[in-house]
């Protein structure tokens, strides 16, 4: 039985369902239909009008939801049941039905999620795209259903095309859990076995990429890397590189629709001079400059010429993902020339192949139902994907199991090295070898400086490094430079050694060793087993033990945090001026949580030790398990120190506070930051490095570098080696772009619920003026709750579809309808100030409701408007002020992407125009503003500006 609903919403205690549809299949044949629409006895939201089609009116002629319900579930019988989604409709039905539907339910998104697990997206309409399936009537239930009905056949067909080593490791795994849809994998792999060919035992190891060739390739080159005496770099010939850029060059020819941009051939011209001269640069690029053509170019030639490494570092990964997969084959094929380049990331981003192997043999020991479930993906992807990185597997990341991936990744921590059995088929070594292999490498902020002092480095020797999306470098440092500790991190690690689960089953490592250990037991064993025995029985106590005292310690820290009395969600504390009493219980129970800490520790690494004393043939994955063992404990002696850094509070360089996270069941988290990250970066990056090139649409404040060199700490590095030059941006803000500021609304601040209010109701009216095609930056998310229901009532009454973050979904898919229904409007707050790309008639009216100035009881924020006073300088001025400029510049330039782009920034923030810091945030815009006299003045200017330009991006 296939079946769809549609509803007016996606709760199921307070929505309805519109429409109802289900096919019943007999032997492979239509055996029946059951389509209706329902009465919901209320309006419909006009987010599902668009997406249905659907009418008030057509419904209101319809019977009220409940007597169709009684109908189709009569349809439905006891069969059971496909959908997609399935979770979706189950609950709606068994709500709707008082838990009378108990039908087995599969579902075939998961089955999708698993068979396809790289697809970017599962959705019904994302997998009839792949297999061609034509959709007749989309979000309608019936039209719906039969693309579902023709969508089953297809699955088991793709079942059946998998490697048997896949579809046997699908059958072992899902056969552990009850999870209905386990019987596809059970009969697909009985229907191997039954066939006219020997399928063999399985192997899954079989599947795996070999990677040796690039190892021993790697090695060859690490060998030839080795430090020698050196001939002078040979010197790029900036002539011949802006030459590619002109018009009639190299470029022009090859590549189509290029512009010379006489903004771009400056930039390609400093790269190259800071490569030349050993210099670090700082450029300034706005949109439309094509920067990373413009770095990449005399990267190339560069590291080409001298064969040396070129690191090209992100912020995001999916400006990284952007270079690798389109800028550089692009450049590639333009330059007519050989390029190596490697992407490589974090390796907690990796598959490790010798925990996948031996999760794969101790799933019914190491594993939770809801996790088999969830591995079932990466078992399917990890047979055939080349690089191991994860985000490949989007089927896997959808399942959203985070206590799974800790389990696969190839952790620091618990990894063999050079010594590992499964060596030649690591993905991290891989990654490692085509890094050395290449002559451009492109990593993130977090790997660059996670590599500053490991032991294991990821990245290759590198003397030259590009950072992209510079402006970020701050924040990226202060995050690889943080300390903390909360119950969540703590218990990973417990839970990774023992687990008890619903109806007393014990999941973990050390009941797999308990297990593995009796397995492979012999008689002249038995006084060792027994003394391992023991110790797994103590070190379950200990894990016991060490969860009672982190409970304690939590408490203290939770009563520190009430004592304080204050209505932000976090406080700060100071070894010097903490009060005693409160910390004194603090401290005593931090001593005692590492203690027991260190306990159970030392327990691990003695199991360790007395499991290195076995024979392989008496213990199956004995190696392993001392890998995990000691990884674990290493993990245990990282928390031990952070403890001790975060309560002692003694370096005076670091901010301490405590937090915390959630309302409804909240977690208390201790965490401190460095103060300044500068001087560590100029100690571990800028002095060892000969040209750092620091690049992003948004790195002055007041036309000024001065803020991003204080702040990152290029104020100490020798002035000649220094250059910093803003190139501008080849669009036309004058002609494409509006700024408006309305001098009529309240200032924020001690008027805020004012400011709130009027504003919520000045948005009505500049949407309506632009009809929709907005989006609405806030700066906290409490505003953005009062203003969504006033938009969302008026507007859509008047068919703008309005979306608010936090609401109707998470930052890309809200991005994505924004995209698709072009007279909607979207509320966001923090996330949505940078990095959201919506070019088109789309994005037509920007509004910015307040200046984003810093939260400043933050602690970071507070502590380093001290450091700042300190040194006799005014916080606000050389801090605060130039912050928030820099994140307004980012906000403002989500409006105008490409050349033949139109729109209006307004700011609803008067104190642009009143306060003496307001001049500094106009200075920023690309182009001059206008002052509204009231909201008539103000959308009659929205509508002309948009009416002017609608040839180019549609009228209102």
């Amino acid at each position: 039985m296939f079946l769809d609903l549609e509803t007016t919403g996606l709760d199921p205690e307070r929505e309805e369902i519109i429409e109802f549809a289900a096919i019943r299949v007999v032997g492979g044949a239509v055996a029946g239909e059951f389509s209706r629409l329902a009465n919901p006895g209320r309006p419909l939201p006009l987010a599902i009008t668009r997406l249905t089609g659907l009418t008030d009116g057509e419904l209101r002629r319809q019977p009220p939801s409940r007597v169709v319900l009684e109908e189709f579930l009569r349809f439905v019988g006891d069969d059971p049941v496909v959908a997609h989604n399935a979770p979706f409709d189950q609950g709606f039905l068994q709500q709707k039905s008082d838990g009378g539907f108990r039908n087995t339910v599969i579902d075939t998104l998961a089955l999708c999620r698993i068979l396809y697990p790289t697809l970017e997206h599962h959705s019904l309409d994302a997998i009839a795209a792949h297999l061609g399936l034509a959709a007749t009537e989309r979000h309608r239930a019936l039209g719906d259903t039969r693309l579902l009905a023709a969508l089953w056949p297809r699955l088991l067909a793709r079942l059946d095309e998998l490697p048997f080593e896949v579809v046997a490791s699908l059958s072992a795994v899902s056969g552990l859990t009850a999870w209905p849809a386990r019987n596809l994998f059970l009969e697909a792999e009985a229907r191997r076995l039954t066939g006219p060919f020997d399928a063999g035992p399985p192997n899954y190891r079989r599947l795996l990429r070999d990677h040796t060739a690039e190892l021993s390739q790697a090695r060859e080159a690490r060998r030839e890397a080795e430090p020698r005496d050196r001939p002078p770099p040979k010197r790029l010939d900036v002539a011949a590189l802006k030459a590619l850029f002109a018009p009639g060059g190299a470029f022009a020819r090859k590549l189509p629709g290029y512009e010379s941009r006489p903004q771009q051939v400056r930039m390609v011209e400093l790269v190259a001079q800071a490569f030349n001269q050993g210099q670090h640069l700082l450029v300034e690029a706005g949109t439309g400059v094509g920067k990373s053509i413009a770095y990449l170019v005399p990267a190339i030639h560069w590291a080409r010429a001298n064969g040396e490494k070129i690191v090209v570092s992100t912020n995001t990964k999916n400006l990284q993902e952007q270079l690798f997969f389109k800028d550089l084959p692009l450049l590639a094929a333009a330059l007519e020339a050989p390029l190596k380049a490697a992407l490589i990331k974090g390796r907690g981003n990796y598959l490790c192949v010798r925990k996948l192997l031996y999760l794969l043999e101790e799933a019914e020991r190491e594993l939770s139902e809801e996790e088999r479930v969830a591995f079932l993906a990466v078992l399917v992807w990890a047979a055939t994907t080349e690089t191991g990185d994860v985000a490949e597997c989007t089927g896997f990341l959808a399942f959203r199991e985070s206590d799974l991936w800790p389990k696969l990744c190839a952790a620091a921590e618990e990894c063999p090295g050079p010594n590992c059995p499964e060596r030649r088929y690591c993905f991290l070594a891989r990654a490692r070898a085509l890094s050395m292999l290449a002559d451009i490498v492109v990593a993130n902020h977090a790997v660059v400086f996670a590599d500053l002092e490991a032991d294991s480095p990821v990245l290759p020797p590198y003397a030259h490094v590009v950072f992209d999306e510079a402006h970020n470098l701050e924040d990226a440092a202060t995050e690889f430079l943080g300390v903390q500790v909360d119950r969540w991190e703590v218990m990973r690690s417990l839970r990774r050694l023992v687990r008890r689960e619903r109806g007393g089953a014990e999941r973990g490592l050390l009941p797999s060793i308990r297990y593995r250990m009796k397995k492979g037991r012999e008689r002249d064993l038995a006084e060792r087993e027994e003394r391992l025995d023991r110790f797994i029985t103590e070190s379950y106590g200990h894990v016991a033990e060490v969860e009672r005292r982190l409970d304690v310690f939590l408490q203290a820290v939770e009563m520190a945090f009430a004592a304080a009395k204050r209505e932000t969600e976090a406080v700060r504390y100071e070894a010097a001026t903490r009060g005693p009493q409160l910390w004194d219980a603090i401290e005593r129970e931090k001593k005692a949580l590492v203690s027991v800490l260190g306990g159970l520790r030392k327990r691990l690494e003695q199991l360790a030790e007395d499991l290195e004393a076995l024979a392989d043939r008496d213990f199956p994955h004995r190696a392993e398990s001392i890998y995990d063992l000691r990884g674990v404990a290493e993990g245990l002696a990282e928390i031990q120190a952070a403890l001790d850094f975060l309560v002692e509070a003694k370096d005076e360089g670091y901010v301490y506070w405590i937090e915390q996270i959630g309302r409804r069941k909240p977690m208390f988290r201790v965490a401190a930051a460095p103060i300044r990250v500068g001087p560590k970066l100029k100690e571990l990056l800028y002095d060892r490095k000969d040209t750092i090139i620091f690049t992003s649409a948004t790195l002055t404040a007041a036309r000024s570098f001065e803020f991003l060199k204080d702040r990152i700490g290029l104020a100490q590095v020798d002035k000649a080696r220094l250059v910093a030059e803003d190139v501008g941006s080849p669009f036309d803000y004058d002609r494409q772009m509006l700024v408006l500021v309305p001098n009529f609304l309240p200032e924020p601040g001690a008027e805020d619920r004012d400011f709130s209010a009027q504003a919520s109701k000045l948005l009505i009216e500049v949407f309506r003026a632009s009809g929709g095609r907005g989006l609405a930056l806030f700066t906290a998310y409490s505003m953005l709750n009062d203003a969504y229901p006033q938009l969302k009532a008026a507007l859509e009454a008047e068919g703008i579809l309005v979306l608010g973050q936090g609401f109707d979904g998470e930052r890309r898919a809200l991005t994505a309808i924004f995209k698709r229904d072009t007279t909607s409007v979207l509320l966001g707050t923090d996330s949505f100030w940078e990095g959201v790309d919506v070019p088109g008639e789309a994005l037509s009216c920007l509004v910015i409701v307040k200046l984003p100035f810093a939260v400043h009881t933050a602690p970071v924020v507070q502590a380093r408007c001290e450091e700042v006073e300190a040194r006799g300088l005014s916080s606000f001025r050389n801090y605060t002020l130039p912050s928030a400029v820099i994140k307004f510049k980012q906000g403002a330039g989500r409006l105008i992407r490409t050349k033949t782009d139109f729109g209006v920034v307004v700011v609803l923030d008067r104190r642009v125009l009143t306060r003496n810091y307001g001049p500094s945030f106009l200075r920023s815009l690309p182009t001059g503003h206008r002052t509204a006299l009231n909201t008539r003045h103000l959308c009659d200017m929205i509508r002309g500006f948009l009416t002017a330009h609608a040839p180019a991006k549609g009228a209102p």
